[in-house]
């Protein structure tokens, strides 16, 4: 960590559930930071799950934690509890950063000593075994944004005073956490440069838990509950 990035210090949550398929891969991009975080943590949220071959492919140094499953949100959480760095970054085992990503975001903290989170611009991409070609389908503004877990660093004590992600759920955990964030005044920024990845693929959590997905109702109900509240108590 350069002089720049004074008393900045990253830790990498990567949660894992089941399959480690693509976890080689999203170590490897770690790996291959140009600002390489201090810490990366891998959460096994539930079943025991081989890391042996991803661990060897990715050339990690990652600490592995178990946890009885919770949720995509309680395993990051996890990881967060345990982590040491100033700023904390997520990665989903089947996401890919770019080399620059970490830095990229530092520079932007290095700047501006306010920041709270700064997120970067993510593309979607086909995993090469489904054999399709093209793009899928974009969600520009959203990807623009960058408002997704894989693509956010966001100063730990400001993450914390949030409480965290919502546990309990599959989805929704980030608009959650987000929402939270706006009703905060924390400061944010998007890096307007893609340096996340995001692979489509048979197993994504969209597809494994389509009965699931009416969560993201009860996480919006929660949040138009938080915000009428808010007011009526003002």
């Amino acid at each position: 960590m350069t002089d720049r990035y004074h008393r900045l210090s990253v830790s990498v949550i990567v949660p894992v559930y089941e399959h480690a398929d693509y976890l080689g891969e999203a170590l490897h991009s770690i790996a291959q930071q140009s600002s390489p975080p201090e810490e990366i943590l891998i959460v096994v949220d539930g079943p025991p799950v081989d890391l042996t071959a991803a661990l060897d492919a990715g050339a990690s140094r990652a600490r592995v934690l178990h946890r009885p499953r919770g949720g995509p949100g309680a395993a990051r959480n996890t990881g967060c509890s345990a982590a040491t760095g100033s700023l904390l970054a997520f990665l989903d085992s089947d996401d890919l950063w770019l080399p620059t990503k970490l830095e990229r975001q530092l520079d932007a903290f290095a700047d501006d000593p306010q920041l709270d989170m700064v997120f970067a611009s993510v593309e979607q991409f086909f995993s090469p075994e489904l054999g399709r070609t093209g793009e899928p389908q974009r969600h520009v503004g959203a990807e623009r944004a960058g408002i997704a877990t894989s693509a956010m660093l966001v100063r730990a004590a400001s993450f914390r005073s949030l409480g965290g992600f919502r546990e309990g759920g599959i989805f929704g955990e980030m608009f959650d956490f987000y929402a939270r964030a706006v009703d905060a005044d924390m400061h944010a920024t998007t890096v307007e440069e893609v340096l996340v990845r995001r692979r489509v693929h048979d197993r994504n959590t969209g597809v494994q838990f389509r009965s699931a997905r009416d969560e993201y109702a009860t996480v919006v109900k929660s949040l138009l509950d938080r915000r009428r509240g808010g007011r009526t108590s003002e």
